[in-house]
């Protein structure tokens, strides 16, 4: 088992998930929550995703939760 990473002085991203998976009658959803009280929706697990590899890339679009 690896051992968790040795704490950085970079600043952290905090935030809640919340996956809703598909079942009959529903789609696949989630809401993901940052501590500041901010909020996104996801359709896709795909979009999920592509938002969740750019978080702390600042240059990126949407590299942030805003």
């Amino acid at each position: 088992m690896p051992s968790p990473a040795a704490p950085s002085d970079e600043p952290a991203l905090r935030f809640a998930l919340c996956v809703r998976p598909e079942h009959r009658g529903s789609a696949w959803r989630a809401e993901l929550l940052a501590e500041d009280g901010e909020r996104r929706d996801f359709v896709t697990p795909l979009d999920l995703v592509r938002h969740l590899a750019r978080l702390g890339t600042p240059s990126a679009p949407g590299g942030g939760l805003r």
